[in-house]
């Protein structure tokens, strides 16, 4: 990975969907005092797109929101997301997702809608392309049908996601489909 690039591979080893473990302390504290996951996503933003730290901490809070995500702890996730945010499912219609989900209300809606469709899912981030207030995730998409059973596999779908001056999501546009990755660097105004 190139340094000037602002693109690296995660490694991440994401337990399945079913194995995830519960909320570790970290979590908890967060959930408890919402104002420290404010003064992380704040001090995130500080920090320049180049610079080692920044690196590193976005690793470890796209690891973290991933893990949230593969037990739908929509709790932790929501002290990432400002009261209006905005959430694209591209490509999810045809499973009975709805194409946008606003504001926290939304994002609630959204977890339930997704484990009502799919009796496991979970996303496995590899990459991220960061762009200061924006940011491209690669990411492989694993579900199988609740009714069906049936599973599909995604690999290099992808998210895009702005932040708010606050360092917190204002919008994410999610591509479970092949080539999203592209999309989603498309989508965030970024290249490869």
């Amino acid at each position: 990975m190139s340094r000037s690039s602002g693109t690296r591979t995660l490694r991440t080893t994401q337990p399945s969907r079913w194995g995830t473990a519960e909320r570790d302390t970290l979590d908890r504290l967060l959930v408890r005092v919402p104002a420290l996951a404010g003064l992380v996503s704040r001090g995130l933003r500080r920090l320049g797109p180049g610079s080692s730290m920044r690196r590193g901490l976005l690793d470890a809070q796209v690891k973290r929101a991933f893990a949230a995500m593969a037990r739908s702890d929509v709790e932790v996730l929501l002290l990432s997301y400002e009261p209006a945010a905005e959430i694209w499912m591209r490509s999810m219609a045809g499973v009975g997702m709805n194409d946008c989900y606003l504001g926290h209300h939304g994002f609630r809606t959204l977890y339930a809608d997704l484990d009502e469709v799919f009796s496991d899912w979970s996303w496995t981030p590899r990459q991220v392309r960061d762009g200061g207030d924006r940011l491209a995730i690669r990411a492989d998409f694993v579900a199988h049908g609740r009714g069906s059973g049936v599973e599909t596999r995604v690999r290099d779908g992808g998210t895009a996601v702005r932040f708010s001056a606050r360092g917190l999501v204002i919008w994410q546009e999610w591509f479970a489909e092949q080539e999203g990755w592209k999309k989603a660097l498309e989508a965030a105004g970024l290249s490869e």
